[in-house]
């Protein structure tokens, strides 16, 4: 696999004008040096909010990808200050798993260096309490920004676009996934309940869910996220609760990652 380093050609790209910008949106630019590059890499794009911003995302593309098949792409908010924490995690099981099953993976930086995605939701900790943060409505653009400048890229199956994070970014998913069902097939978090009671289940319609939680969390509630998928069920959702034993909280998810592609590959976007 090829790895494809940009943060060192920043500024020149920028001034450039390699990343593509009509009516306040971005578009990928076929003139790019990076343009359907394929393997382990970090890119970034200029924010479109006329301030000259660049932001940071990673990206893996499988080897065999090809401009002629839809492969399809799992978007992952990083509960960090970096897209790599997810790179990171598991013995890097992220990026080997989605090369052997042909998975493209996002990880948006969500604009600022420690983004909530604009979520309004809180995790439920398994004691004590959790800081509240500032939500910036940026963040949660930057998301949906580069989802749509990966699908355009590399012309990924729009059926089978996937939300999925762990721990605080799990809140940024359980938001996202409500607010813009029609992007995702599937939605995925793990260790990061939230509370049922004021969430729009009703949004999620047609769209499948799972909830991974590792047993020996003593982070993030294991029975607040046992509730979660039990709601989610009791609204009709298709939902599936997978435990993980002997999974703590950064990592559990790392465990199970094939288990969790199997779940995508079942579920593509209704028709």
């Amino acid at each position: 696999m090829r790895k494809v380093i940009c943060f060192t050609v920043l500024i020149l790209f920028a001034s450039t004008g390699l990343w593509a910008q009509t009516a306040g949106k971005v578009a990928p630019n076929p003139k790019d040096p990076l343009y359907q590059s394929k393997g382990d890499q970090h890119r970034a794009y200029m924010f479109p909010d006329g301030n000259g911003v660049i932001v940071p995302y990673r990206l893996f593309v499988p080897s065999k990808w090809t401009k002629d098949q839809k492969f399809p792409m799992m978007v992952i908010l990083h509960s960090g200050n970096s897209v790599d924490v997810p790179f990171e995690r598991g013995n890097a099981v992220l990026a080997k798993v989605a090369e052997q099953r042909g998975y493209i993976v996002l990880s948006p930086q969500g604009y600022g260096p420690s983004p909530r995605y604009n979520t309004p939701y809180q995790v439920i900790p398994a004691k004590g309490p959790l800081p509240v943060y500032q939500r910036d409505p940026r963040s949660e653009q930057d998301v949906m920004n580069v989802t749509e400048l990966v699908a355009q890229e590399y012309g990924v199956d729009r059926n089978r676009i996937y939300l999925f994070s762990n721990s605080h970014g799990a809140a940024g998913a359980w938001y996202l996934g409500e607010k813009y069902p029609q992007v995702w097939a599937a939605l995925a978090v793990a260790s990061g309940a939230i509370a049922p009671e004021k969430y729009p289940f009703e949004h999620l319609k047609g769209m499948a869910l799972l909830v991974v939680h590792g047993d020996k969390d003593d982070t993030m509630s294991f029975p607040a996220a046992e509730k979660m998928a039990q709601a989610a069920k009791q609204h009709g959702l298709e939902t599936e609760w997978m435990p993980v034993k002997d999974g703590d909280h950064l990592e559990a998810w790392t465990k199970v990652f094939p288990q969790m592609l199997d779940f995508f590959d079942k579920h593509p976007k209704k028709k």
